[in-house]
C-alpha cells in the first residue's frame, strides 16, 4: 500500500518476497516508483495516481521490478 505521493507504508510478506527485500523497513525507504521500470513509473506518476486521486481506484496490471531486476506481473 502506498499513499498518493508514492510513499510505501505497508508491504505484506508475499510482496516482500517478490521484491527480494530483506525487511519491510527496506521497502518503506523507497518511493513506489523504485519498483517499476522508468516508463511504468512515469505512467504511474502522470496517469495512474492522478486517476486514483480523482476516482478513488484504478484497475489494471503493472510489472513490479524486484531489487535484483526480476519482473513480476
Amino acid at each position: 500500500m502506498a499513499d498518493l505521493g508514492g510513499r510505501i507504508f505497508f508491504v505484506n510478506s508475499a510482496l516482500l518476497h517478490m521484491l527480494e527485500e530483506q525487511s519491510r523497513e527496506d521497502v518503506y525507504q523507497h518511493h513506489l516508483s523504485a519498483y517499476y521500470n522508468p516508463e511504468t513509473a512515469k505512467r504511474m506518476q502522470d496517469e495512474i495516481l492522478p486517476l486514483v486521486h480523482r476516482q478513488g481506484h484504478w484497475i489494471g496490471e503493472l510489472n513490479l521490478i524486484s531489487k535484483r531486476g526480476h519482473a513480476t506481473p
